[in-house]
């Protein structure tokens, strides 16, 4: 059960990549004439986001199965840190196109 908990942590730090890499692309392209470049990019974050809502379910299945190592889990960090990144790329998005 371990290993499948540590595969998923790999799967979240390269969804965390992609979020990322979609953001600072976003940066890139925003205000250019590429506007479906800038589609993509946006849809790819909010489509990740909805992937993360999926991966909450291994997180209980997880909490509930090994409670002893919940505090120092590098799968719960990759997950949380998965989680802020998504947020933060949602959230920043709108204000970018607002300010700019």
């Amino acid at each position: 059960m371990k290993k499948v908990f540590n595969i998923l942590r790999y799967v979240h730090i390269i969804l965390t990549v992609v979020t990322v890499l979609s953001f600072f692309l976003y940066l890139i392209y925003f205000k250019t004439d590429y506007k479906h470049v800038t589609a993509i990019l946006v849809a790819t974050t909010y489509l990740n986001f909805v992937v993360s809502l999926i991966f909450f379910i291994p997180v209980i299945t997880f909490m509930i199965k090994f409670r002893d190592e919940r505090e120092n889990s590098p799968y719960l960090m990759s997950y949380v840190i998965y989680i802020v990144s998504t947020i933060a790329s949602i959230m920043l998005m709108p204000l970018i196109q607002s300010f700019f």
